[in-house]
């Protein structure tokens, strides 16, 4: 193969990488911007919330559920141990808001390896509505929530999601969190689901129980970490399909060290690669550092244009994708979050190739006191304990 040929190859794939950014950016932009759906009726809707510890901005966080505009809905709060922390600031919101039908559930069912499932299964069949939005404790919502989401619930949808904005970031693993939030993850979702992927997003998700026993419920999620890909996958299987809403959801990210922000995300990432090992050893080729190399060789062996000319004007462009996203979003923050999220951005994506050989090299993860092992398509088992005692469990299904 001769340098000109060579060097063309790396063009044309600088030049799919490119215009795959570009597309994703219109989508997410387009999702932003579509009609906000009313569904009609408006029927009643059971809000389960996993709850554990003391999340950063909680309490706001959990009102934002009390005050929603919507006239038939209840609130069921799961903790696993009556004396969690989170139970106290619950306990004064319930006595705020008296009128709300909302009450807490003290329940440590043992169901499969995944601690949030364990968490949600003594709500999930006591939830009054066959209507089910599972929404985590860091998520923040406006009052329009529910409506939206049972709006977008449409003909042929199985499972309702949402885009995550990261919002009240502090310190430096907290704006590196956001740079992923708002930048890359808010663009592939979008894109994703154009090609009929079925990305959903646990922190957001509205599904009819009826329709999740027909592939098991939280019996069969209870056996995988990603419960809410599976949720999708399922859906997909079914017939149905995952819709977004068009109103992202804020996660409220508080103060995070660099460590938490590094092992979340070889979580994160050793989650997709159980799912989809294929795509996962491409994945390099979504960032930005990668393709600005590859399209950086290519064009000097091509036209001779300098590489660190070339790489510096490929991350100002893939960069400008995703300040627009972020500060387009409903829920975008002030400049001076703009600016953080701009040098952020910038080392999360240096650092996302060492990230990727970090989560490439082991098959472990670490979450809620647990050391979780995944096995090829997503199944769990424990391996270590927190008290370090060595035990296997395979998941069990009743």
């Amino acid at each position: 193969m001769g340098v000109t040929t060579l060097g063309l190859i790396l063009v044309l794939l600088w030049l799919a990488v490119i215009a795959t950014t570009f597309a994703g950016t219109f989508l997410t932009l387009r999702t932003f911007s579509r009609k906000k759906l009313v569904h009609c009726g408006l029927p009643p809707i059971s809000v389960l919330k996993p709850l554990k510890g003391m999340e950063p901005g909680l309490r706001k966080n959990l009102e934002s559920f009390f005050v929603q505009d919507y006239p038939d809905f209840e609130l069921l709060f799961c903790v696993t141990d009556e004396n969690d922390p989170a139970c106290a600031i619950l306990r004064r919101l319930l006595a705020r808001y008296p009128k709300v039908r909302a009450r807490l559930i003290v329940s440590s069912t043992d169901i499969g390896p995944n601690p949030k499932i364990n968490n949600l299964f003594g709500a999930y069949y006591r939830a009054i509505s066959d209507n089910i939005v599972i929404s985590d404790s860091n998520v923040r919502v406006g009052p329009g929530y529910l409506r939206e989401m049972i709006g977008t619930l449409g003909p042929g949808v199985g499972v309702v999601t949402s885009l995550v904005i990261g919002t009240g970031v502090q310190g430096f693993g907290g704006y590196l969190e956001a740079a992923y939030l708002n930048g890359v993850l808010a663009r592939l979702m979008p894109l994703g689901h154009y090609f009929g992927l079925p990305l959903v997003l646990g922190k957001s998700m509205l599904l009819k129980r009826s329709v999740a026993e027909q592939f098991g419920g939280l019996n069969f999620l209870g056996r995988y970490l990603a419960e809410d890909y599976m949720t999708g996958a399922e859906m997909k299987k079914l017939g149905l399909k995952v819709a977004l809403t068009p109103t992202p959801v804020e996660q409220y990210i508080g103060n995070r060290t660099f460590s938490t922000f590094w092992s979340r995300h070889v979580r994160w990432g050793r989650l997709r690669k159980a799912h989809a090992y294929l795509a996962y050893l491409v994945e390099p080729l979504g960032g930005v550092l990668l393709p600005g190399i590859i399209g950086a060789i290519g064009f000097k062996l091509l036209l001779g244009l300098g590489f660190w000319s070339f790489l510096m004007f490929h991350f100002v462009l893939a960069g400008a994708c995703d300040l627009i996203i972020f500060a387009e979003a409903p829920t975008r923050g002030t400049a001076a979050d703009s600016f953080g999220f701009a040098g952020a951005w910038f080392i999360r994506e240096w650092l996302a190739i060492p990230l990727w050989i970090h989560t490439l090299s082991g098959k472990t993860v670490e979450w809620r006191g647990r050391r979780l092992k995944l096995e090829p398509g997503g199944e769990l088992s424990i391996s270590v304990s927190r008290s370090s005692q060595s035990r296997r469990l395979r998941s069990r299904v009743p």
